[in-house]
């Protein structure tokens, strides 16, 4: 897997208890994601890391 380091980002709390976290555009435009695509989360709990990975839905 290749791994590049493009931002940070900032967990929102929203009022419905639910969090959101903002794509950033320079990974959003690498991927080539759009709105409405479908994304996997997949959870590394050893190293706390979360993976969006576009699903090609």
């Amino acid at each position: 897997m290749t791994e590049m380091e493009i931002d940070f980002v900032k967990v929102q709390l929203r009022k419905s208890g639910s969090y959101m976290v903002t794509i950033p555009k320079k990974a959003v435009e690498s991927l080539g994601i759009k709105g409405g695509d479908a994304l996997k989360v997949l959870v590394d709990q050893e190293i706390k890391r979360i993976i969006y990975q576009k699903t090609g839905k």
